[in-house]
């Protein structure tokens, strides 16, 4: 009898969950917060291959800036969270599903456009024009105090395109994700160089409640986000 209970038991779990899959993928609604970069150039193609996979399932996305996109987590306006450079939070769960390449972006007749690969302690004395999603201090890490003043921006912008279109009119240079300037590259509006060894990543990750709820559809999606690097 026990034997017998404990496959009941078994079977019971198993169909609750397989009902469960079905009204999710019926009734199935995320959602979701993503912070500018992320809304523009990666979640775009994972959106259209998780809607292939899932097409009953409804993706409401917000866009935001970074701390925007922590606030709707936090309170509970969003299912998930997409942000650049995580942080801990109390409260919070962290999830990273890639890593963007950072290169630097100049115009394309700058001098340093036709270096093969730079290092960013013999950027001194440049012009920078700054992204704010970017966390500058990263840079510093590699850089003695009394050198950090050389390397301050001159300009900072909430908007990626503003520093874009700044770097194209020889304002300064800047440091961006890859992904962000492979257009005006192709166009040759814009030049980018990589780092040597390897250089910066801008890491992403999708945030959750810790207390939150998780259905199959959520963590479908997120399946899909890592599906990005193959994680």
């Amino acid at each position: 009898c026990l034997e017998y209970n404990r496959e009941i038991v078994r079977l019971a779990g198993k169909l609750k969950r397989e009902i469960r899959k079905i009204k999710d993928a019926c009734s199935g609604v995320i959602e979701l917060a993503a912070c500018h970069s992320i809304a523009l150039y990666q979640l775009p193609s994972v959106l259209r291959q998780f809607q292939q996979d899932c097409p009953a399932t409804a993706v409401h996305v917000r866009y935001g800036n970074v701390d925007r996109v922590y606030v709707d987590v936090l309170e509970n306006k969003a299912d998930l969270g997409l942000v650049c450079f995580p942080r801990k939070i109390k409260g919070l769960k962290i999830e990273r599903f890639h890593q963007e390449r950072l290169v630097l972006v100049c115009h394309p007749q700058h001098p340093l456009a036709s270096r093969r690969a730079v290092t960013f302690a013999k950027l001194k004395g440049e012009r920078f024009v700054a992204w704010r999603e970017i966390p500058w201090i990263m840079f510093f890490r590699t850089l003695g105090m009394h050198d950090r003043f050389y390397y301050q921006p001159l300009q900072e912008f909430e908007e990626v395109d503003l520093v874009k279109r700044a770097v194209e009119v020889d304002v300064g240079i800047s440091i961006l994700p890859e992904a962000m300037v492979l257009p005006e590259v192709a166009n040759k509006t814009l030049a980018a160089v990589p780092f040597e060894k390897g250089g910066y990543c801008q890491p992403l990750a999708v945030i959750y409640r810790e207390a939150k709820s998780f259905s199959s559809v959520m963590e479908e999606f997120i399946q899909s986000l890592k599906r990005l690097d193959g994680i």
